[in-house]
């Protein structure tokens, strides 16, 4: 039996696919009016079923078994392009959610500074609460201004390093969450390989970065005493 687990990966390379191709709905009307079209595809597959299984019926009682295999043939492929539609519509009615979501509560409260010389910076990130609203275990929703602004800033020549208290399956699962959002990283949970080489070690325990990035930061600063 296909798990729910299954499903959803299949409703997320729709969604990824659908994504890359056209940005998010610029309104709930634009959402709904392409979800609209899914659905009606969807029922004209299930309704073509329902015709089909009527014939299968006529010739079931005819013993008319050559007609009743070809039915079922024809049957069976409706049947799949009726998985493809309803994943098309799952796919569509989450990308409803994300664009109203990317307009309403989920605006990023975090300023991101870019150096001023010019120079290249590393930017630690940390995910639950931050890059998605926290919902641990589970991932939340995602935080689409601050992805965006971390995704330009890598096309910029910026490193960012994902900074989080999740381990081993959580990381790969948020790991793979930004990766759907377009979101990649130059490192994880790990110092930039410079770093280490700069001041020694295989490792250190602490992620250097210029800038940290975090919804449990406090601001401040550091100042010689009068």
């Amino acid at each position: 039996m296909i798990t729910d687990k299954e499903i959803q990966k299949l409703i997320n390379a729709e969604l990824k696919e659908a994504n890359e191709k056209f940005p998010l709905f610029n309104s709930l009307h634009e959402g709904q009016s392409v979800l609209k079209e899914e659905i009606d595809e969807t029922g004209d597959e299930f309704e073509d079923i329902k015709d089909l299984y009527r014939d299968l019926w006529t010739a079931t009682k005819e013993n008319n078994l050559r007609f009743a295999l070809e039915i079922s043939d024809i049957i069976q492929n409706k049947a799949e392009h009726l998985i493809k539609e309803s994943i098309q519509v799952a796919a569509m009615a989450e990308k409803i959610i994300l664009s109203e979501k990317k307009k309403t509560d989920l605006k990023s409260t975090f300023i991101i500074p870019e150096p001023e010389d010019g120079k290249q910076a590393v930017y630690a990130v940390d995910f639950d609460g931050t890059l998605c609203t926290n919902e641990w275990p589970e991932i939340g929703l995602p935080n689409i201004e601050l992805i965006e602004n971390l995704k330009a800033l890598r096309e910029k020549g910026h490193r960012v390093i994902l900074w989080t208290c999740r381990d081993e399956q959580r990381i790969a699962e948020a790991v793979g969450w930004c990766k759907y959002f377009g979101l990649e990283f130059d490192g994880v949970n790990e110092p930039m390989e410079r770093m280490l080489e700069a001041f020694g070690g295989d490792h250190s325990r602490k992620i250097f970065a210029d800038y940290y990035i975090d919804d449990r930061n406090v601001p401040g600063t550091f100042a010689k005493r009068i």
